[in-house]
This record gives C-alpha cells, structure tokens and sequence, in this order.
C-alpha cells in the first residue's frame, strides 16, 4: 500500500515537514527534484513565472488547486514592493510580478472608468450591484493576480497522473498530500532565479473580492488579451462560462517548510 511505500522518514536529515530531494539542475535551463510529502502535508499556493512545470506522481494521493492567469493590465514601472513579494526575507529579492493599475467599475454606465496606481494598503471592491448609484473607490493591492478558477486535479499513483502547467494555463497551483503522503517528481523549465525575475510568491484567495462575473473589460492597452478578434477598439470580454477571482501576494506562510534532504543516492 502507499502507506508502506512513504519513504518520507528515511529522509536524512529527519525532518516533520515537506522534504526536497534534488536530482538535478541546469541554470537557466532546468531543475529535476522529487517533493515528498507526509500524510496531509500542503505546498501552499504560489506562482511560476513565466514557467512549464511537470508534476509526476509517484506515490500517494495529491490534490492539485490551479488557477489560470488572466494576464493583467499593467505598466512597467517597479515603485516599491508589495507584501509577500520576495520571500527571502533580506531586500535584494526581486519579484516577477509588474505593478497592476486598479480598475474602477461603474454600475451605472456599465463600464470601466479610468486607471489608478494600485496601492498595497487597498483592495478593489467586489460589492458591485446593479442598483448601486456611486463607485467604491477601494483598490487592489499591487501584485495581485487575476484568475480563472480551475476545477480541482486528483493525482493518484493508482494511474499515470501527470499535472502541468504553462506561463499563463494552471500557472498559480496549491498540492495537498492524501492521508498516506506522497512523492511528486518535477520538472521544471526554465527552474526559478531570482536575478531573471523568476522568483516564488506565495498567494492567498481574497474572499472579499467577489469578482463581477457579467460586465465587460474596456481597455486601450496594446498588451492586454482579448476573448474576441476585437483588437481595434480595445473591448475584451471575459471567458464568462469560468469564475473569476483575485489572488493576492502573502510572504512564505509561517508554517510551511520544505527541507532539501538525501534518500539513498537521491538529494544532496
């Protein structure tokens, strides 16, 4: 049974957590590791910029939480930093993420109005209501993320099960072990690097920010995606068959830890 497989205590050095047993890595190109993971134990949801990943299960059961990324309206400039984005904890990590600018939905003339800086002191409303006369003028915290939800992923060791994800498709994801662990095998392309913007963030679901499902997104921005072959007048619609939702940045959850570890002639 999985339960008889779990190698996770004869990982040296011993260690109750998430272990990471490294296989191999080629700067800039790749990086091949094995998570193993005790009963129950949670990689929480965090992000892969500009990344393929390959999650291969080996033992065990996951449950896999992805989001898919709605690429954002942004502009280029990189004024401070929002929380939770560089983790290392020292000033000198550098986030992927680019400043978002917040957008204001007016119910009354069903459109987007204008663009504001985005603050990390405030969120955007999600109290959107059609009878409503005035905007909420609250904002969204810089480095947020605009998702589309994806239905949950069971990985079992019972069958080939495979999770990947891309730049945009199930880029933001969250691992959930079974009740006897489990042991993923990873692929990663290109792995992280902070100096190349490609650093880890860790997010949160912002409950209070119920995304309005129906209205339109108008927008001029050369960049920004659009549902529909509608690129001279800039209007994008939403995938409205999928729900919506913002993520926003949190530092390293307190009570995650992942300890790189040797199992036999795997790790370092």
């Amino acid at each position: 049974s999985d339960d008889n497989i779990s190698i996770h205590n004869q990982i040296i050095p011993q260690h109750p957590g998430i272990r990471y047993l490294h296989i191999a890595e080629k700067a800039g190109r790749y990086s091949i590791g094995i998570f193993v993971f005790p009963p129950n134990a949670v990689i929480p949801l965090h992000n892969h910029p500009g990344m393929t990943v390959l999650s291969r299960i080996l033992y065990g059961t996951v449950t896999v939480r992805t989001y898919d990324i709605i690429e954002p309206f942004v502009e280029n400039t990189a004024e401070g930093k929002a929380e939770g984005e560089g983790n290392d904890g020292d000033g000198t990590s550098k986030s992927w993420i680019p400043k978002f600018m917040s957008r204001v939905w007016n119910p009354t003339t069903s459109s987007y109005l204008a663009t504001y800086p985005a603050t990390t002191e405030t969120i955007a409303s999600a109290n959107f209501k059609p009878t409503d006369n005035i905007m909420n003028q609250r904002r969204i915290p810089r480095g947020s993320m605009h998702v589309y939800e994806n239905s949950l992923k069971e990985l079992s060791s019972s069958q080939i099960s495979i999770s990947e994800l891309y730049p945009t498709k199930g880029n933001v994801h969250e691992f959930t072990a079974g009740k006897h662990g489990a042991a993923v095998l990873d692929v990663l392309v290109p792995p992280y690097d902070v100096d190349n913007d490609r650093d880890c963030t860790f997010y949160r679901e912002d409950l209070d920010l119920a995304v309005p499902q129906r209205p339109p997104l108008t927008s001029t921005h050369p960049t920004h995606p659009t549902h529909e072959e509608d690129g001279a007048n800039g209007i994008i619609q939403f995938d409205t068959t999928r729900k919506r939702k913002w993520l926003v940045p949190i530092p390293q959850p307190d009570w995650f830890h992942c300890i790189s570890g040797r199992y036999g002639e795997i790790g370092e």
